[in-house]
């Protein structure tokens, strides 16, 4: 089982991070999401979101995250723009169609 990371470059020599570690063949879960208090509501969140979206989709993997009930992203926020399905508990996102690239003219 392996992780991969996303971060990105704050002010000041700070960063935040989504951490995925793998669980099974094609599902990884969101581990760990690290963004510094003051960088908080601005989002650098859901940048890192997008992008781990962005990556299990080219790979078709599902994406899974345990909400937290103390965290920044509620739930419903969570539900309405990134995972659809409950399962156990947790939030599961299937990979999307990516959109078809459009041959040069």
């Amino acid at each position: 089982m392996s992780n991969q990371i996303f971060s990105e470059e704050l002010p000041n020599k700070k960063q935040c991070k989504l951490v995925l570690h793998e669980l099974k063949a094609r599902r990884w879960m969101i581990t760990r999401i690290e963004i510094p208090m003051e960088f908080r509501r601005q989002g650098h969140g859901s940048i890192l979101l997008d992008q781990a979206c962005t990556w299990a989709d080219e790979k078709g993997f599902a994406l899974i995250v345990h909400p937290d009930k103390q965290s920044d992203w509620p739930v419903e926020w969570l539900e309405e723009y990134y995972f659809r399905i409950q399962e156990n508990g947790n939030l599961l996102r299937d990979p999307q169609a990516l959109p078809a690239a459009t041959p040069p003219a």
